[in-house]
């Protein structure tokens, strides 16, 4: 990651070659939503490997999220985590969370959830090979959500890994968008702004 810059680029825009050509090559991007005030870690998951899990666990949120499509959930069995009647909307959306059977020891580490995050992005990967509950969390892929429109545009398999950025001034927080703009200048990081409304 050399790039000297940040590279703001409108999710509806026109100049989104730089984030396209990182995905595809395994980089991480980091899209903004000014709207919110908070930016993710993005990378496609067919890509992770323990050095790229570290680097996202260390400033993220902790929370592994895999963002996939129903396709994939349903045909690896992910039911969505039951929800209260009446509760936020969005908890729906995550599934039972899960470890591929294989290679793993406990499941925690940087190497056994790149591993994890690898075999949810195999297409050859059945119910059978994960373990639940577990470690990662897949969580459903809106087909006009950010991450997903971006890995299509990427050309790569539509799923993604996905970590909040969590503020390296005070870690009681999220980092607000300017915040994600620095931390995305110091690891050259192409940053994908959706602006507001």
């Amino acid at each position: 990651m050399s790039v000297p810059t940040a590279e703001a680029l409108p999710l509806d825009g026109d100049h989104l070659g730089r984030a396209r050509t990182d995905l595809a090559a395994g980089r991480m991007i980091l899209p903004i939503d000014s709207r919110s005030d908070t930016g993710h870690l993005v990378l496609c998951a067919e890509y992770a490997t323990t050095a790229v899990l570290a680097f996202l666990i260390r400033p993220g949120s902790g929370l592994i999220e895999v963002a996939l499509g129903d396709a994939d959930r349903t045909g690896l069995c992910l039911p969505a985590m039951w929800n209260l009647p009446g509760a936020n909307s969005f908890a729906g959306d995550y599934t039972v969370t899960v470890d591929v059977v294989e290679g793993v020891g406990t499941g925690i580490s940087a190497a056994d959830r790149a591993r994890t995050v690898r075999a949810l992005a195999d297409p050859r990967s059945e119910p059978a090979d994960f373990t639940r509950p577990r470690h990662v969390s897949p969580v459903r892929a809106h087909g006009a959500g950010t991450v997903c429109t971006l890995l299509r545009l990427a050309e790569v398999r539509p799923i993604g890994v996905v970590t909040a950025l969590v503020s390296l001034a005070d870690s009681s927080t999220m980092a607000g968008a300017a915040e994600c703009r620095e931390f995305a200048v110091d690891h050259g990081l192409a940053v994908v702004d959706r602006g507001p409304d």
